[in-house]
C-alpha cells in the first residue's frame, strides 16, 4: 500500500454538523478498535469509559490536495459543478468512481486521531446502453 500526500486547504468558517451517514462511520471507527470508545447524547447505558460523541467537532475544508491534484468537494464548488470533486480509488482490483462531498477532520475529546476524511458519493457503473448503436459505449 503506498501512501499519498495530502494537503489541506483552508477551513470552511463557521460550526458545520456532520451528516448523518458520516457520523455514523466516524462512531464505527471510534469504537472498531484502540482509538477511543464514543457513545451518542440518547444512549440509555453507555459503556464505561465511554465519551460523548462530538457532533461540532468536525472542521471542513475549502479543498484537499492529494498528490498536487485539487479535489473541491462538490459542496464547496463555486459553479456547482462536479468536475474537481471526482475520483477514481482501485481497490481489491477493482475500479470505483464517486463525487467528494466533504473535507473534514473531527475533533473528539481525549482521542488522538489526525485522520483526513472525505464523505463520498459513490456511483455505481451500469452495463447498459441509452442509445442503440452508441458509438460511445464500452459494451
Amino acid at each position: 500500500m503506498s501512501h499519498l500526500h495530502v494537503e489541506l486547504g483552508p477551513a470552511v468558517p463557521g460550526q458545520l454538523f456532520i451528516s448523518a451517514a458520516a457520523e455514523a462511520a466516524l462512531v464505527r471507527h471510534y469504537n472498531s478498535g484502540n482509538i477511543g470508545r464514543v457513545h451518542h447524547m440518547l444512549t440509555r447505558q453507555p459503556p464505561r469509559g465511554s465519551r460523548l460523541f462530538t457532533v461540532t467537532g468536525a472542521k471542513y475544508f475549502e479543498y484537499a490536495l492529494l498528490d498536487g491534484r485539487r479535489i473541491t468537494p462538490s459542496t464547496r464548488t463555486r459553479r456547482k459543478t462536479a468536475g474537481s470533486s471526482i475520483v477514481k480509488v482501485i481497490w481489491k482490483g477493482c475500479m470505483f468512481a464517486g463525487i467528494v462531498e466533504n473535507i473534514f477532520r473531527h475533533m473528539q475529546k481525549d482521542v488522538l486521531d489526525d485522520t483526513i476524511w472525505a464523505e463520498i458519493r459513490w456511483m455505481k457503473h451500469l452495463d447498459v446502453s441509452p442509445v442503440e448503436n452508441d458509438p460511445w459505449s464500452i459494451v
